[in-house]
């Protein structure tokens, strides 16, 4: 009988692998868990970043805006940017701006294949002097429109979703850019030359 008592039976050897199994099954459990914790924050500030600096970006421009034609030293400046008449809501928007006293064009483009949101300031040829990149590989939607009642002043309604791999960001703000409103609920397109 003492012969039998000094080794470790196939059972109990059995008991304490299980046991150390289960005990690895949780602490795999908890370290993944803390590891998807830690992703879902790291997108959450990043989609936050990237709404932070594309809305700070944007209201600069809308406050500058030009909202009517003038005249400059160089000529003539028209107002380029148009509503369209079937109220759809725009992924491309371009106007004129006074950026250091000279007049430039502004144009924001949506790109859905790289998923971000493009800031282009354009020269009076046309040539781009300055190109900005906003929340690549993030934004999944982008929308501009007019969304004026009749009032002294235009709102810009920007909207847009940030998709992350573990969250979606739905963003709606909304802009005033003293623009007199041609009607209510238009969107804004840009005219290509």
């Amino acid at each position: 009988m003492s012969e039998r008592r000094r080794g470790v039976g196939l059972l109990e050897a059995m008991i304490a692998v299980l046991i150390m199994a289960l005990v690895l099954y949780v602490v795999q459990q908890i370290m993944s868990s803390g590891r998807r914790g830690t992703l879902h924050g790291q997108e959450a500030a990043d989609h936050h970043l990237a709404e932070v600096v594309l809305a700070r970006v944007f209201e600069q421009d809308v406050k500058s805006m030009i909202p009517c034609p003038i005249r400059t030293v160089r000529g003539p400046v028209p107002a380029t940017v148009r509503f369209d008449p079937h109220r759809i809501a725009a992924t491309a928007l371009q106007f004129p701006r006074f950026v250091a006293g000279e007049v430039i064009q502004v144009q924001y483009v949506f790109d859905p294949a790289r998923r971000e949101v493009r800031r282009l300031e354009l020269a009076a040829d046309g040539r781009i002097t300055r190109a900005e990149r906003f929340g690549t590989g993030l934004i999944a939607r982008f929308t501009i429109e007019d969304c004026s009642p009749a009032m002294d002043a235009s709102l810009l309604w920007l909207s847009m979703t940030l998709q992350g791999k573990l969250r979606t960001t739905r963003v709606d703000k909304v802009f005033a850019c003293g623009f007199p409103p041609p009607g209510p609920g238009r969107a804004w397109v840009f005219d290509q030359p």
